[in-house]
């Protein structure tokens, strides 16, 4: 019996522990870009699994996603991102490039020009620049 409580407690802590990182800080997107301007965020998980969400003028989303080994996330305008050369991406999430200004949630705001990110430790908007393929 003592055996069978000692086993329970260790998994219930190593649930516990799990629990904590199980979860990713969420990733808000804000459009406050003119009408007729829709944003689009396409997360990739793991490059098996993938997320498309679009997100009108003067609404917001907010994606929420597991710890994983990789997850990227881009931000197109009025399409999808098919990874094609003349979309013009913006990555708004790299988990490989470890993310310090996304403590508790990740801030993207759409606006007519770009994405920006908020960054937390200077109180300000920083501009996304868009990935430009070279052909």
């Amino acid at each position: 019996m003592r055996t069978l409580r000692l086993c329970m407690a260790i998994a219930m802590l190593s649930l516990f522990a799990l629990w904590h990182s199980v979860t990713a800080a969420p990733l808000v997107v804000s459009n406050i870009g003119k009408p007729g301007k829709m944003a689009y965020v396409t997360c990739d998980l793991n490059l098996s699994s993938q997320i498309a969400i679009g997100i009108a003028p003067g609404n917001q989303t907010s994606i929420t996603f597991p710890h994983a080994n990789s997850v990227l996330c881009v931000g197109t305008y009025n399409s999808y991102s098919h990874g094609y050369y003349h979309e013009r991406p913006y990555v708004l999430y790299d988990s490989n490039k470890g993310v310090d200004n996304c403590k508790d949630t990740c801030l993207i705001r759409v606006t007519n020009f770009g994405f920006d990110s908020w960054n937390e430790k200077k109180k300000m908007w920083k501009a996304i620049y868009p990935i430009i393929h070279v052909v």
